[in-house]
């Protein structure tokens, strides 16, 4: 057990500590426990930055780094209903580059909270408001956010992972593999673990694993965050935070439990040290073992796994369901209600389109859904096609919040 005491620590005196190539300063301000740390590998490659000094502008917390390069790192927090409905929106912004990584976070209570930590890095701070607003507006123009907190909300639930009400008597513990910030009237315990995820199976693991811990009443956070790495692949990580009040006297119990009750080692113990507080803080993971984001990876979004032929029967169904006349042209295009072609494709094959609006363009609407993520974002570059006025150009995010009515005469 390593342990770290600050017995007299007054408001505004800096104390030093040196470990273990790590150089952390810890600063009491109000009530807030606010960590200084200045890593040796990652940090040094992007900047070193001081969590003491961040500044709240309406919807970003900035940081900026202390060193020569001048980077900084915004952040923004959007609250969703379920960020089940949000997620394939959010993967095709970060396709875009517009923010470095992005974090669903869970808060797993009584009352479920889904979470969105978005971060922006640039060392301009012009061209951070310029992508946020990107973003803010295409989130908001689909329909699928509550709100964007902003200056003290946002600020309140940004630092949420590190408030502790503290005195002047404060101590931070490595216990194992636990971290815990403590003073004479109460105690955090942090424990984090990684889930191990299979392709096939998370689209039932992840829904069921949250359930059962706002079920056990365990509390914390699950965070999934996505980024790309050095190949370009989207790659996530999921992990679960969990705060208690006090050391469990077995300290394995918890992995125990759930692997037990899901019969498989679903959950892994991760060994904390002082610098994690900034990854957990920062909502990244907290080692480089993650998980390839395959394209077709079911995080519980059903439709993105649908087979053409069974989207194909959906729509069929749908317009039976809706009383709209239509006619099959074949079995992936239909004709409708003798003024619309509805052309369903795996992908944007501009030969074969090319001959459907040469054929139908003129005379009827055409929809064309497009099943692929990235050949629907091909299709829809190519100026010439997707700015036809009597075009409209899916993919399945948008497909699924298609109103067949429309289609009525």
């Amino acid at each position: 057990m390593s342990l770290i005491n600050y017995n007299s620590f007054t408001p505004f005196l800096s104390i030093i500590i040196f470990q273990n190539n790590y150089f952390k300063k810890k600063i009491k301000k109000g009530s807030v426990l606010i960590f200084f740390i200045k890593r040796s590998s990652e940090m040094t490659k992007k900047g070193k930055f001081k969590l003491s000094s961040f500044l709240v502008e309406d919807y970003l917390i900035y940081y900026k780094s202390v060193n020569k390069n001048h980077k900084l790192n915004a952040f923004a927090v959007v609250l969703v209903s379920d960020f089940q409905d949000i997620l394939q929106h959010l993967i095709r912004i970060l396709k875009k580059r517009y923010f470095n990584y992005f974090s669903v976070q869970i808060n797993v209570v009584e009352k479920r909270e889904d979470l969105i930590i978005m971060n922006f890095e640039n060392d301009n701070k012009d061209s951070i408001i310029r992508s946020f607003h990107t973003v803010y507006d295409y989130l908001d123009k689909n329909g699928k956010i509550v709100c964007f907190y902003k200056n003290e909300k946002l600020q309140n639930i940004f630092l949420d992972l590190l408030t502790v009400d503290l005195n002047s008597h404060i101590k931070l513990i490595r216990s194992s593999n636990s971290l815990l910030i403590k003073n004479q009237n109460e105690t955090k315990v942090f424990k984090v673990y990684e889930l191990h995820l299979k392709n096939e199976n998370s689209s039932i693991l992840v829904p069921n694993f949250i359930n059962y811990l706002i079920d056990s009443q365990l509390g914390g956070y699950f965070l999934l965050n996505f980024q790309f790495d050095d190949y370009d692949n989207i790659i996530t990580k999921p992990i679960y935070i969990n705060v208690s009040e006090k050391v469990q006297e077995d300290e394995n119990i918890i992995e125990e439990e759930i692997n037990d009750f899901f019969d498989r080692k679903l959950l892994k113990n991760i060994k904390l040290d002082f610098n994690d507080v900034f990854s957990i803080l920062w909502r990244k993971p907290l080692n480089k073992n993650k998980q390839l984001f395959i394209k077709h990876l079911d995080w519980g979004i059903t439709e993105v796994k649908l087979k053409i032929r069974e989207i194909a029967n959906e729509v069929e169904n749908s317009l039976r369901d809706n009383t709209i006349n239509f006619q099959k042209i074949n079995p992936y295009l239909f004709f409708i209600e003798q003024n619309t072609i509805f052309l369903i494709a795996k992908e944007a094959d501009i030969n074969h389109i090319s001959k459907i609006l040469n054929r139908y363009y003129s005379k009827y609407k055409i929809i064309i859904l497009i099943i692929e993520e990235e050949e629907y974002e091909k299709l829809n570059n190519i100026e010439k096609i997707s700015q036809l006025e009597d075009l409209k150009i899916m993919d399945l995010s948008i497909f699924s919040q298609f109103n067949y009515t429309t289609l009525k005469n």
